[in-house]
């Protein structure tokens, strides 16, 4: 197999990136629900183009291969992330380092909770193919496992460069990036990954813009809290995934590229 050039790499990245922060940009600046959908469609649009163009067969080429069995990866991912997210949450509220200030009727709560919901969706799995199904798929075999893990993870960092306005959020962005990319590197498909990343965004929305809370300290110590159980993600994602990937469920990253002619939050969300 012809390894592709760092132009043809770096082409593909930026026409992603664009895709990706056009589309975060109509929600957080322009209030345009219609326009961040729009442009999140559009993003996979131009990752077909792009994995084509590089001579893959298609979005699987990013781990977005479609199976029945997939479903499993993406429900065991959306479990273990809302009950860790939630019990870090619970935990910020047990230490009185955040206080619930208000909650929406039910009649309001439900249609701006699936809202939320169904945006976060698309809003996860862009972002998990931009800053890993992407790399995964042109840098595995060309460095280590661990290096392509915390490549991805820094990454991950810098696609939140504008919201680096405290070091303890960096280290929470990068912690983020690690348990979310082990997850891809062991299952071979991006369906644990996104459940657990769409997991965290709910959570954090729920909590934050349909409920209100507010810090109750100076120091950010709810986040602290949050991060250590991003950190306990790790070994639990490590275990999870390494049952999921067992012979009898494992699902071929196949987006394999030939040497022949083609046939072919971030904004909020983290």
């Amino acid at each position: 197999m012809k390894p592709i050039s760092l132009l043809s790499f770096l082409l593909g990245f930026t026409a992603l990136f664009t895709c990706y922060h056009a589309a975060e940009y109509m929600i957080l600046y322009m209030n345009s629900p219609v326009g961040f959908l729009g442009l999140s469609a559009l993003f996979f649009i131009v990752a077909w183009v792009v994995a084509r163009w590089q001579g893959y067969k298609g979005l699987s080429a990013w781990g977005m291969s479609f199976k029945r069995s997939h479903l499993v990866f993406l429900l065991a991912g959306l479990l273990a992330g809302l009950t860790v997210n939630m019990l870090a949450f619970l935990s910020s509220l047990a230490f009185h380092q955040e206080a619930v200030s208000f909650i929406p009727p039910v009649q309001q709560f439900i249609p701006q909770a699936s809202l939320l919901i169904f945006g976060c969706a698309f809003s996860s799995l862009t972002e998990d193919v931009l800053t890993r199904g992407y790399l995964f798929r042109h840098l595995t075999g060309k460095v280590s496992t661990g290096l392509l893990v915390l490549l991805s993870a820094l990454v991950y960092v810098l696609n939140h460069i504008h919201r680096l306005d405290e070091p303890v959020y960096l280290l929470f962005l990068f912690i983020v990036g690690i348990q979310l990319m082990i997850p891809l590197v062991i299952c071979r498909n991006i369906w644990y990954t996104l459940g657990i990343h769409w997991a965290g965004n709910i959570v954090y929305h729920l909590t934050n813009n349909v409920m209100h809370t507010e810090s109750t300290t100076a120091a950010p110590g709810s986040l602290w809290i949050t991060i250590a159980f991003m950190a306990l993600l790790v070994p639990v994602n490590y275990i999870l995934c390494r049952q999921l990937a067992r012979p009898g469920l494992a699902i071929k990253f196949n987006g394999y590229r030939h040497s022949s002619p083609p046939f072919r939050h971030s904004s909020e969300l983290v």
